[in-house]
């Protein structure tokens, strides 16, 4: 690799390596370097590509601020740079991928007349909805029976194998696999799919499809036939030799019931092991026997009966050898291939949507883009926008795609064939949005490809000594000596920068802590230690004054504004804002704080419920509860407990009557929606938290917006409510002092004072079962490849012609997992705390505790046993160790 001058920096930035700082001196170089040999606007000549809006944003801010210090000290370039900048801002190019391929397909598109002045759709997912119910309500027309046929085929399989008889939502759940980039670019591939709308052939998808599943059923049927044949001779010759000896291997005949099994199309054990395998030794069908006259009948078993038996059984293992991964693969695709045919209507809909809307899926852009380029070596595409761009910045690579960086080469290749200067900056252990299409590969290999020796940056300028220590030291143990990450954490450890140069941060080399708490987990309620996490996270649920762990923070000084919890979903985050609100705790997020989740704005919802219908139970159950969970309140005359102990319609006319007099309740009529929502909130106001009031201006705010579509209408405002209404996001202020809550993902590239991680538990295993993730396969078998791509859905049989998909698949989950651990771990500034359930099974006699082997969680125990300081209860301690 070439240690020489290269006109394209390759920079490996771990976590808190500084690389937004970096990324901002190097456009300023890039800068004033174009400035200095007379380029107009030189700014327009510099493309830098962050990867979120608010990074953007960031850098943006960065770079005016350098500019503009610069100039208030007398710099005169940099003065005449900011006003430039600042009166041509359109033309300073730092953006988002997205962003930045949307302004040149949208030059580009309108000069060929392809797509017009199209709207984008950000709604990827809404819009293939919209295909799939069109398609579902066009049965009614008659125009295509063979769709009918095709959907009621469909119905039937998945109802024969007890999946969800709702068609509908089989399909929703399928759509997402229309947007994965593997399929965008294997479409087009040599692989092709019997899926296609137009191949050039002529030929109808679903016809060429039901000739494929003619030959699957030959397939199977064939298969299950002689396998019969076979196992049945050998259960004839079995019972003919156990009739003469009576002296076979086990008392239950399990030898021979795995044989009738075989007989009756079961071929595979409760532990997916094939009988033909399991039950292949035919010495051991017959009881070797104790004492001498057992073992003279066993002898005589083997000399005279032996050997026939053998070669029945090597012809049956034999037939499975070579047949059962077909004939298996062949049943896989046969459960699929419905919907392989179904994916021409959707697309045929969906194309038909968007034109009609004039729309162009955001999703698409990069593959659309990625077509008219056709991975030409002239970057001519790019300078239809109006700029020749000499220098490019390209943020957080590990999390570009495939197509994205076939988008991007050709013009980074033609700036170094042209001597400028490139920078590209990323760090693979940071790489967690394969979901979006991200291929942190692409980084791995860059280096090579592009003959450059990357600078790799290990400072960090982030955290403090001890969490730097502690999580150098975790990462580096568990990954020394794994095969699947052991590359992309080598030279994982990082060091606190030289304090001669970070002077401004002293008080992070002698500070911060690290602290694990471990939750023992109840083997009949495996999912009872995370209610034990919320309640260490903010006291129980009956103790008013225990806070848990906010409290210890904030006695230890930090304000509430500089606790962020992270989780891993947006379920997780539910479970933690339900806790913090519940316990009167200030909480503000970006993603999970729904209206829904506001006592004032439920109490508003259930007494305008009350006032349409007083009859519903269910309601009145919420109205009676929500009115009555604080004890020590006043509700007219009465007390919350009076009221409590009424029966539930009375105890609801109690409550409604003693909040509205007669007046108030006959003028209710007479009111809108909006004016009848206020009077609600007027009866309440005054016991309203100020954590609160955000919910109710925000619940006001939909209350007009739905007025302004449909009307002062409030059954058809109270149906909205329940179908999306509840779940309605509220764009909290950050700038409160609340307690930020926000997923591992949108923590990526941010940093906290202190920062609590409440269910490390995320498992390095891929999803089985019901939540196992489709992928895009060709079958690596012969009599099979020619269907091409069709959607399989991840199983760990390992009798299957997907294995090398499937094996790539528990790879890529594994490095996902340990990516997001992490970078959850890397966000604190002084603080870290984490609980995480020791999901050990308790030692059964004579045998060790099995412990799980795709757990995070154990890997983390592992650890802090062995390196930190125990205090007891399961709680671990890292923190510095002042002289």
């Amino acid at each position: 690799m070439s240690d020489t001058k290269y006109n394209l920096e390759i920079i490996i930035a771990s976590a808190g390596a500084g690389k937004t700082h970096k990324l901002t001196e190097t456009y300023m170089e890039m800068l004033e370097k174009s400035y200095g040999k007379g380029k107009p606007h030189p700014h327009r000549n510099i493309l830098a590509v962050t990867f979120t809006n608010k990074a953007t944003d960031e850098m943006k801010e960065r770079i005016l601020e350098k500019l503009f210090i610069k100039a208030a000290n007398g710099d005169q370039n940099s003065e005449k740079l900011l006003k430039e900048i600042l009166h041509d801002y359109s033309g300073f190019n730092v953006s988002t991928i997205d962003r930045f391929f949307q302004l040149v397909m949208k030059t580009f598109a309108r000069e060929l007349g392809e797509y017009g002045s199209y709207n984008v759709e950000l709604d990827s997912k809404g819009a293939t909805i919209e295909a799939i119910d069109r398609m579902m309500d066009s049965l009614g027309d008659d125009k295509d029976t063979t769709l009918l046929k095709w959907l009621v085929d469909y119905s039937r399989s998945v109802i024969d194998e007890g999946r969800s008889w709702d068609v509908r939502k089989e399909l929703y759940k399928f759509s997402d696999l229309f947007y994965k980039e593997d399929f965008l670019i294997k479409k087009r591939g040599e692989a092709g799919s019997l899926y296609r709308v137009d191949d050039g052939s002529g030929k109808e998808p679903k016809t060429e499809i039901k000739k494929f599943l003619k030959e699957i059923n030959i397939i199977t049927t064939k298969f299950e036939s002689e396998a019969k044949v076979l196992a049945e001779k050998i259960i004839t010759e079995y019972d003919r030799v156990n009739s003469i000896i009576d002296k076979m291997r086990v008392d239950d005949r399990s030898a021979r019931n795995g044989f009738e099994n075989i007989v009756n199309g079961k071929f595979k054990n409760t532990s997916g092991k094939l009988y033909s395998d399991s039950f292949h030794d035919a010495s051991k069908w017959c009881y070797a026997g104790k004492n001498k006259q057992e073992k003279e009948i066993y002898q005589y078993y083997k000399d005279t009966y032996l050997d026939d038996l053998q070669k029945l059984s090597d012809d049956l293992k034999s037939y499975f050898d070579n047949n059962y991964v077909t004939y298996n693969t062949a049943l896989i695709i046969r459960r699929q291939i419905y919907l392989l045919g179904l994916t021409t209507d959707i697309f045929k809909e969906l194309d038909k949507y968007l034109k009609e809307n004039n729309l162009v899926l955001l999703s698409s852009t990069a593959d659309i883009l990625n077509r008219i380029i056709d991975r030409s070596d002239t970057p001519f595409i790019y300078e239809r926008i109006g700029n020749r761009i000499d220098h490019i910045l390209l943020d957080e690579f590990q999390d570009t795609s495939k197509l994205q960086w076939q988008n991007f080469e050709p013009l980074i290749d033609n700036n170094i064939s042209n001597s400028n200067d490139n920078l590209i900056v990323g760090d693979v252990k940071q790489s967690i949005y394969r979901f979006r299409g991200s291929d942190s590969s692409l980084l791995r290999d860059l280096p090579n490809n592009k003959n450059v020796k990357p600078d790799i940056k290990y400072e960090n300028w982030r955290s403090a000594d001890t969490i730097v220590q502690f999580n150098s030291d975790f990462f580096e143990s568990i990954t020394k000596n794994d095969p699947i990450v052991k590359d992309i954490y080598t030279g994982c450890s990082q060091v606190m920068p030289d304090k001669e140069i970070n002077q401004s941060n002293l008080n992070r080399y002698e500070a911060g802590a690290v602290k694990i708490k471990v939750f023992e987990v109840d083997e009949d309620d495996k999912k009872a230690w995370m209610q034990e996490a919320l309640d260490a996270l903010a006291g129980k649920a009956d103790d008013v004054n225990d806070l848990g762990e906010i409290a210890r923070l904030t006695d230890d000084g930090y304000e509430l504004r500089d606790i962020t919890i992270l989780v891993r979903t947006n379920n997780e985050g539910k479970m933690v804002v339900d806790k913090l609100i519940s316990k009167g705790i200030n909480v503000v997020t970006e993603e999970v704080l729904v209206l829904g989740y506001s006592r004032a704005v439920l109490k508003i919802v259930t007494l305008l419920k009350y006032w349409e219908n007083p009859d519903d139970q269910v309601n009145q159950l919420m109205l009676k509860t929500l009115f009555t969970e604080n004890q020590d309140r006043n509700i007219g005359d009465l007390t919350s407990k009076d009221v409590a102990k009424m029966p539930l319609k009375e105890g609801c006319e109690a409550i409604f009557t003693a909040l509205f007099d007669k007046d108030q309740r006959d003028n209710l009529k007479t009111l809108s929606l909006y004016e009848s929502c206020e009077v609600m909130l007027r009866s309440i106001y005054d016991e309203i938290p100020d954590y609160e009031i955000e919910f109710v201006q925000a619940f006001l705010d939909e209350v007009n917006s739905f007025m302004a579509h449909n009307g002062s209408d409030r059954p058809a405002f109270l149906e909205w409510w329940e179908e999306s209404g509840q779940n309605v996001k509220i764009n909290s202020s950050s700038d409160q002092n609340a307690v930020r809550v926000m997923t591992i993902h949108k923590a990526k590239g941010l940093g906290f004072k202190a920062v609590i991680i409440p269910f490390f538990n995320e498992k390095t295993s891929v999803k089985s079962g019901t939540f196992a993730p489709y992928l895009w396969c060709v079958p690596d078998i012969d009599e099979l490849n020619n269907i091409g791509l069709i959607p399989v859905k991840y199983t760990t049989d390992q009798y299957t012609g997907f294995e090398k998909d499937f094996e790539k698949e528990r790879k890529e989950t594994y490095i996902d997992t340990m990516n997001i651990a992490y970078v959850a771990m890397t966000r604190a500034y002084f603080e870290m705390v984490i609980y995480t359930p020791d999901e050990t099974e308790k030692a059964k006699e004579g045998k060790d505790p099995k412990q799980p082997k795709d757990s995070m969680a154990q890997k983390l125990i592992k650890f802090v046993k062995d390196e930190s300081q125990s205090k007891g209860d399961g709680i671990y301690i890292a923190e510095s160790q002042e002289e």
